[in-house]
């Protein structure tokens, strides 16, 4: 954050979240680095951490379900920071990200 500059509106807009939101999103976050080559979580290391969280079969599909839509949404906002940010010939911040890997 550059000095000066006031919070964008997401960050101070950020909703209060439910336990059992908190626990996706964490997954998601955890999960997000088991990316190999910039494709997509696969779909074992989501079962893995499903279970390792005591998930049952039933939880299992849901928990992958919103997991997999999660990453279609960050990788949506993601091509569209790159494009952005390209236009702009600046280097995105899911480009910064993913090259500190």
């Amino acid at each position: 954050m550059e000095r000066g500059k006031s919070l964008p509106d997401w960050v101070l807009d950020e909703p209060v979240l439910e336990p059992f939101e908190e626990f996706y999103i964490s997954g998601f976050y955890a999960l997000i680095t088991e990316r190999r080559g910039g494709v997509c979580i696969p779909h074992s290391e989501i079962v893995n951490f499903g279970e390792r969280s005591g998930l049952n079969s039933a939880m299992l599909v849901v928990f992958t379900t919103i997991i997999w839509k999660l990453e279609t949404a960050y990788n949506s906002w993601a091509k569209g920071e790159q494009d952005k940010h390209a236009a702009m010939n600046k280097p995105s911040p899911a480009a910064r990200v993913k090259n500190k890997r």
